[in-house]
């Protein structure tokens, strides 16, 4: 209940639209669900794990966790208590969003077409159908991987990345990060066992060995894989 003061002194009690339990109701049905929800003031919500910020007029997937708690979040990879963060009385008004269905189908074979002669003889074998079960945790987005590194790195790289592709050779290269908010990058271009060259891109929390995998697909583009 909320309760109002009509000006004369007197208070009222009005119901307050449970916004969240309707929500929550179509997680549990759907799995996963997006609305956009507009607050009567800036609510703090949280962008990712290192930052907060203000929204007064916000787009937000929500879904119940493995231990049925029902979170919010800004991607695909980590969720917050939606009842932590959000009040009914603080909304006002949502709407579900609806998204076109993505035509996977598609965006695998222009990914597979990004893949370079030289690289990954196996995956560009593949239909487009095939390759897109291969991958299924993908999005098929362009990853630019050596934009990734500092900028006084990233003419070299661009060299020694593009000499191994084209030569099919071997080629390493690692940069550790110094601050805890950063990442440890590694890019490994190898010739393996049957002579074909295979390239692989690794973005690591510092120091822990966990992070978010990619394969190389030519001198510029990587394709996420994984998170580990």
């Amino acid at each position: 209940m909320q309760v109002k003061d009509d000006g004369m002194g007197q208070t009222t009690e009005t119901a307050v639209t449970d916004f969240l339990e309707q929500i929550r109701q179509d997680a549990k049905e759907k799995q996963t669900v997006m609305y956009r929800i507009k607050f009567k003031k800036p609510v703090s919500l949280v962008r990712n794990r290192y930052k907060r910020v203000l929204y007064s007029d916000v787009v937000l997937r929500f879904f119940i966790g493995v231990e049925g708690t029902f979170a919010y979040t800004f991607s695909k990879r980590r969720g917050y208590s939606v009842y932590r963060d959000i009040s009914n009385v603080d909304i006002e008004s949502i709407e579900k969003v609806t998204k076109k269905p993505m035509d996977w189908i598609k965006k695998a074979s222009l990914m597979k077409n990004k893949i370079h002669p030289n690289l990954w003889p196996e995956l560009r074998k593949l239909s487009a159908e095939e390759f897109r079960n291969q991958f299924l945790d993908s999005p098929f987005n362009p990853v630019y991987f050596i934009k990734k590194f500092p900028r006084w790195e990233q003419k070299s790289i661009t060299e020694g990345v593009k000499k191994a592709i084209e030569t099919k050779t071997d080629y390493t290269h690692r940069y550790n990060t110094h601050h805890h908010s950063g990442r440890d990058l590694k890019i490994e271009i190898k010739v393996g066992p049957d002579g074909e060259l295979r390239a692989w891109f690794s973005s690591e929390y510092m120091n822990c060995g966990n992070g978010d995998y990619y394969l190389i697909l030519n001198e510029t583009v990587a394709m996420f894989c994984e998170t580990d």
